[in-house]
């Protein structure tokens, strides 16, 4: 039987040990997918070598998805400005060398970026979306991604059919006979440059898994 003694010298757990235990869990779920990355498979047509769809599950379409929520002074950032298409880069490049009177100069360098997108985002751009100054996380947020969930309903599991131009539909069951299939994963690399490729053109999935290797 334990003593009053042993009760009072039990060690108490406060919120703040909670959610820094949390946070730990949360950047250890985070680190996990990030080097196993997301499978998709990949169905090329052997006489173009252009991709003609792809088959993937809900976890990559829950990435694709969450590129929409993402702002866009975050996806300046992530790319780095010198890589933007047109000229929004120089929008941030001149945000950067305001003055700290300019009201806004903090909350346009560090937009928020909502538990809805870095469900899966936060776990392939970790480095970027957590440490980096694009996004305001609490340890809420983390909880949120650690635990799987955000505040729109995750996808139903099943297979989809991904386009080149990253349209999408769940899976049909088409013939693959005469295609060649061939597995690849989407890591934090890849995730950059499908968010790049998606901006400028058609044949994102042939752009950054066939000719990026030539």
């Amino acid at each position: 039987m334990s003593s009053e003694s042993d009760d009072a010298s039990a060690p108490e757990w406060g919120s703040e040990d909670e959610d820094d235990y949390d946070e730990l869990a949360a950047q250890g779920a985070a680190a996990a997918t990030l080097a196993a990355g997301l499978s998709i498979k990949l169905v090329i047509d052997t006489k173009t070598q252009n991709v003609r769809f792809a088959e993937a599950g809900s976890d990559v379409v829950e990435f694709l998805t969450g590129l929409l929520s993402l702002p866009l002074g975050t996806v300046v950032d992530l790319l780095t400005k010198e890589h933007m298409v047109g000229s929004i880069g120089n929008v941030l490049g001149s945000v950067e060398k305001m003055d700290a009177g300019y009201k806004g100069k903090e909350r346009r360098l560090s937009p928020a970026v909502g538990p809805a997108a870095l469900s899966r985002l936060q776990q392939l751009l970790s480095a970027h979306l957590s440490n980096g100054r694009t996004c305001h996380c609490t340890s809420s947020t983390y909880n949120a991604v650690a635990a799987g969930t955000s505040t729109t309903p995750s996808l139903p599991t099943a297979t989809y059919t991904v386009g080149d131009d990253l349209s999408f539909a769940q899976f049909g069951g088409e013939d693959l006979s005469a295609l060649q299939e061939k597995t690849v994963k989407i890591v934090k690399e890849e995730a950059l440059r499908i968010l790049a490729a998606s901006l400028k053109s058609k044949t994102v999935l042939t752009d950054v898994f066939l000719k990026s290797q030539e």
